[in-house]
């Protein structure tokens, strides 16, 4: 009997499982003959007995993997995505080497200049004062030059000037430099220097006899200054 149905499910490919592990095809197999009918829901004659089968054989086992496929075609670029936020600012960079000196600037446009002249003055001591006012606050460059005339040559006087300033709104003249010592065989001298100013001022250029001897022993000879100009270039403004 068993050799029979074995038979049978060999011919119809079919396996026998558990009837409460799938879902079964329920047969009837007679006893004698071996014949197999689908069973009724009656179930089976005494003459026969019960023989279930699975509907879905067991699955197989996997296969080999099969070939690398061909490389697809490559896909349309994507959109561009939104920008990300800034980063955090980074750490300071170590400052580099110093360059070369560029080459030199060309000259600026000269600054204001506040000028005076003086000619054929009269006799010293009464004169050779020259003055200029309303100067505005700046550092400026200081240039004075004076030549004397004598009807001697053979006194000796010893007569000096002095560049001075004063404040504009008023106040005690204050010297800047004194120069031009003058004697019977110097008839002229000049003066260049610096001064920085806070404020607006005037300027005076005085020529006068040092001492009261001097003064003297230049009774009866007349000095003058036959030229005597002052002049203040102003070349930057004022830093305190």
């Amino acid at each position: 009997m068993n050799t029979v149905v074995a038979s049978i499910l060999a011919v119809l490919g079919l396996t026998l499982f558990d009837t409460a592990s799938a879902q079964l095809i329920h047969t009837c197999v007679d006893n004698k003959q071996g014949t197999i009918r689908v069973a009724s829901t009656a179930g089976c004659r005494s003459s026969e007995s019960p023989l279930s089968w699975n509907q879905v054989g067991p699955a197989g086992p996997t296969g080999p993997a099969g070939p690398p496929g061909p490389q697809g075609v490559t896909g349309a670029t994507g959109a561009t995505g939104a920008t990300g936020a800034t980063g955090a600012m980074g750490p300071m960079g170590v400052a580099g080497v110093q360059g070369p000196q560029g080459p030199q600037g060309a000259q600026g446009t000269p600054g204001p200049v506040y000028r005076a002249v003086l000619q054929s003055a009269a006799a010293l001591p009464n004169s050779a004062v020259l003055q200029i006012n309303n100067v505005p606050a700046g550092n400026y460059q200081v240039n004075a030059f004076v030549r004397l005339v004598s009807t001697s040559v053979t006194a000796n006087p010893k007569i000096g000037c002095t560049v001075y300033v004063f404040p504009q709104s008023g106040g005690q003249f204050v010297p800047v430099q004194a120069f031009a010592k003058f004697y019977k065989d110097t008839t002229s001298s000049a003066m260049s220097g610096l001064y920085a100013a806070p404020g607006p001022f005037g300027a005076a250029l005085n020529c006068g006899f040092e001492t009261p001897d001097d003064y003297y022993s230049g009774q009866g000879i007349e000095v003058w200054p036959d030229i005597t100009t002052l002049v203040f270039t102003k070349v930057g403004d004022f830093l305190p």
